[in-house]
């Protein structure tokens, strides 16, 4: 699902159409963001470089998105939903190769490492 908005605004934020949302008069938009980017869009799809292909492995694949709040606008979570989130299971609980790690949320609430499958599953960020 995305968010409707006028086709010349979803172009211009850097969005893909994905069908007709508001009877036609306007666009239901995605967009997709890869590593190193930034955005302040709803409906954001994150995707490793490449995408549907899996990243190489390296010894120093680091791959950073930034999420920022909209000016003006009050934001109290941040929903991720994990279509798709495959990385190198834990080792005896502990994600020591590939990891997911979220950070600059509430210090009262530190988000945990994830590694492994993940798909299908969603996490809120406060």
């Amino acid at each position: 699902s995305g968010v409707c908005y006028s086709l010349n605004d979803c172009v211009r934020m850097r969005g893909t159409q994905i069908g007709t949302c508001a009877s036609g008069f306007g666009v239901c938009c995605i967009f997709q963001r890869t590593c190193g980017t930034a955005t302040n869009q709803n409906s954001t799809h994150f995707v490793n470089p490449g995408y549907p292909e899996v990243i190489e492995e390296t010894s120093d694949t680091t791959c950073t998105i930034s999420l920022y709040r909209p000016p003006r606008v009050p934001i109290c979570q941040v929903r991720l939903d994990f279509l798709e989130f495959d990385i190198t299971k834990p080792t005896s609980g502990d994600c020591l190769d590939d990891q997911l790690t979220i950070t600059g949320s509430n210090v009262n609430s530190p988000i945990p490492v994830l590694c492994g499958r993940n798909a299908g599953q969603h996490g809120n960020i406060i």
